[in-house]
This record gives structure tokens, sequence and C-alpha cells, in this order.
């Protein structure tokens, strides 16, 4: 379902010394984490493409609105719209950028969508969410199930046990010989925060946050 490269980094607010910057201090998240998933098992790209797409992901305004909650993670993958061989102008870097919300505060949400080959911003959401309890797994493959996507992309039930979580978020993706896609749901919202297909002998679409 999905192959996953993770870099964990916990972080401390210090000051920046030694560095030649003097007495300035620079803010650090209290807690940040990034996936770096894929829908084809890296047999396309490589976990070093994914890094590169962060790096032109980070400092946009909209990863800025989430990080400023102090803790959050980052999921960094590449979603190819089309099957069979591959074509890099059918394709798309995708970064979902999560806080981790405290008791009463919501959920901010960032996802970035940037052209495959170049790496530039093709688009870029960003919303807030009432935040509750990470519901479980198999309240996720629930929702998933209902989602109108998942009806025609396989003919069965998700199966909790295939959903990867990563910081309150689920990601469910099915690679087919014709119809396929990816799901990423935050957990704390109970929402659907992405949403895209893939097909055979054309090009699918980003159905959430929308074209």
């Amino acid at each position: 379902m999905g192959f996953q490269a993770r870099l964990f980094l916990a972080l401390i607010c210090l000051p920046l010394l030694g560095c030649g910057w003097g007495s300035e201090t620079v803010e650090e998240p209290e807690f940040f984490d990034i996936l770096y998933y894929s829908e084809t098992d890296f047999s396309t790209e490589t976990p070093r493409d994914a890094e590169k797409a962060w790096v032109s992901m980070k400092d946009l305004p909209e990863v800025e609105f989430v990080s400023s909650e102090g803790s959050y993670v980052a999921i960094v993958f590449m979603h190819p719209f089309s099957i069979g061989v591959f074509d890099p102008k059918a394709a798309e870097w995708i970064g979902i950028v999560t806080s981790i919300p405290e008791e009463g505060r919501p959920v901010k949400i960032a996802v970035l969508r940037l052209d495959y080959e170049s790496m530039s911003l093709k688009k870029a959401h960003k919303m807030q969410l009432p935040a509750g309890e990470l519901i479980t797994p198999a309240e996720a493959a629930e929702i998933i199930s209902q989602n109108p996507q998942y009806g025609w992309m396989v003919d069965w039930r998700v199966d909790p046990a295939d959903l990867v979580e990563f910081g309150g978020n689920y990601i469910y993706s099915y690679m087919s010989g014709d119809f396929g896609g990816v799901i990423v749901l935050n957990g704390y919202a109970g929402k659907i925060i992405f949403s895209a297909t893939r097909v055979w002998n054309g090009v699918g679409k980003v159905l959430v946050p929308g074209e």
C-alpha cells in the first residue's frame, strides 16, 4: 500500500549560539516529524527526491501558518495521475502539513502541490478544522470507505491494517491496472484532507481540496 521513509526531529527552543549571529535567537518548533511516503514503493522516485521537494515547500507561508501552532508534521510524496508508463507531466509532488493540536485548539492544515520536474509551486491550500480526540484506525477506515472516490477505486472495504498512520493522519493508497488513488484523513478532525485519483489512459484529478 505504499512505502515510507521517515525522518524524526524532536526539537526544543534554544538560542542559536556560536554561529556568527551574535545574541540572536531562532525559534524552533516544539516538535516536528516528516514522512517521505511513496505510492510506488520508490520504484519511480527516491527518498532523496522527496527530500528536495520538501526543501522547496518548507518556507512557504502556508507551512508557516501550520508551524505557528508549535508542533506539526509533514507528509511528502509523489502522486502519479496516470497509470502505465510514467509521465512526469502527469505527476506532482504533494506536501501535507498538519499541526498536532493541543486540547481546545483547532488543527491547522496546509496542502501543497508542486510541479514534478521543476518542483515549483502549482497550488497551495490552507484550512483550519475543529479538532477532537484522535480517532482509531477502524474509525478512519470506515470514513474512507464512505468516500465517493473509494467506491470506484476498489470493490471491497478498506482494511484498517492497510492504513499508514503518521502524526494523527491516516494514509490509504491503492495501485491498480485501471483506477487507483490516494486518500489522507486527519484523525483529529475526522475529515479527509486530501484525495486524488489516477487512471489508465488518462489523467486523474485532485478531488480534495479540489483542483
